[in-house]
């Protein structure tokens, strides 16, 4: 849906994140997401604008999580993009694109970069784990 060039016309609104712009859906938005949802549907100042800034998220990983909430899937190029990905999947409360880039990362785990898994859940605000420790690590973990 994303990609169709017939669709384009339709779109109602304009996120800006950092350099880049997304012309986007803002039913489709609202669909997807209850901070997209309290958005556009709201008493905020959003939900009449034609274009919005978003702060706090990368704009490589916007463009990640709108391509996922468009066509449920996405092209990730790695664990870095993953774990922006992450981020943006948990800011907008997009519980499918976080589980999609959770089963990613845990196919690639690995010795060489737990460490690093590790030490970037300690550091973000979101504060639980970006691999839920009981669910794919089994229960005697951190035990």
């Amino acid at each position: 849906m994303r990609g169709d060039v017939a669709l384009r016309g339709l779109c109602d609104l304009t996120l800006h994140v950092g350099p880049r712009s997304f012309a986007v859906h803002r039913a489709v938005l609202a669909a997807a997401s209850p901070v997209f949802r309290a958005m556009f549907v709201g008493p905020m100042v959003e939900a009449g604008a034609a274009a919005v800034r978003l702060h706090g998220v990368h704009p490589a990983s916007m463009a990640v999580a709108l391509e996922f909430i468009y066509t449920a899937a996405a092209a990730l190029g790695g664990v870095a993009d993953a774990l922006r990905a992450l981020g943006a999947a948990r800011m907008y409360h997009l519980g499918t694109l976080e589980a999609w880039v959770e089963a990613y990362l845990v196919g690639r785990l690995g010795p060489a970069n737990a460490g690093r898994l590790w030490g970037w859940q300690r550091s973000t605000p979101w504060g639980a784990c970006v691999l839920p420790q009981r669910r794919t690590c089994g229960p005697t973990l951190g035990r």
